[in-house]
């Protein structure tokens, strides 16, 4: 199981989740303990895969001028 990690901020939610992980998931939400996926992936042993690039390839869109930046970086970027 990995998650990745791009300029020192961890996405816990890009992720490749082992299916086995399912069965311990819900023991874990039933536990009463911490809800935070990060939680979670600690205690089943994620791997973090660093990206390095910049910019930010998971840059969050939360507003709009965030999407206004997003689209800013796709829109310049050179062909394929």
């Amino acid at each position: 199981p990995s998650w990745a990690v791009s300029l020192g901020a961890l996405h816990p939610l890009v992720a490749l989740w082992p299916v086995t992980a399912a069965t311990g998931l819900t023991a874990w939400l039933e536990g009463g303990g911490s809800l935070r996926v990060r939680a979670f992936g600690e205690a089943i042993g994620m791997r973090a895969v660093m990206f390095l690039q910049t910019p930010d390839p998971f840059f969050n869109i939360n507003t709009p001028a965030d999407l206004g930046a997003a689209q800013a970086r796709v829109f310049s970027l050179p062909p394929a």
